[in-house]
């Protein structure tokens, strides 16, 4: 089974190919993901794992796009990231705020015709609180969110490669 961590930082993850673009973080590959292709076959991965990255990258859809390449078909690729709006999502080097929507796209057949190369089904999306990254709690909680200032300040994605 083949897993792929991708800018995986100081979270070396031991079952994973990790992937970096800092030298000094223990990586297995070193490359920037503003850059195309990445430097995996196609077809290749079970689990893409990307958490706090995509909403770093230059084209978030190109990011998909190389993910989807990457990815073995009925695999996963779990992405987490910030919720658009909330005080976590506004740092100076995020370039994109995405929210639960931005991703259930892929579920809406009169949307999602822009993404004619690639092809996603929604697994599941969880919000989570900023003090505790193990809770997850089901998407539509960040209605709450506006009532209970940002608590609830990122987000998992699951896209299955369909």
């Amino acid at each position: 089974m083949t897993k792929i961590h991708l800018g995986c930082g100081l979270d070396y993850k031991a079952d994973y190919i990790n992937l970096d673009v800092n030298k000094s973080c223990k990586a297995d590959v070193y490359h920037d993901l503003n850059n195309y292709p990445y430097p995996f076959k196609d077809d290749t991965a079970d689990e893409i794992i990307a958490c706090h990255i995509i909403e770093h990258l230059d084209d978030p859809v190109k990011f998909l796009k190389e993910c989807h390449r990457v990815l073995k078909l009925n695999s996963r690729l779990i992405v987490e990231c910030p919720i658009g709006g909330t005080w976590s999502s506004y740092h100076f080097n995020h370039k994109f705020n995405l929210t639960p929507y931005s991703f259930l796209i892929f579920n809406q057949k009169r949307w999602n015709w822009q993404f004619k190369d690639m092809s996603f089904k929604v697994g599941k999306i969880v919000v989570q609180p900023f003090f505790n990254k193990k809770i997850n709690l089901p998407w539509r909680f960040i209605y709450l969110n506006c009532f209970v200032n940002n608590i609830l300040t990122a987000m998992k994605a699951e896209l299955i490669k369909a």
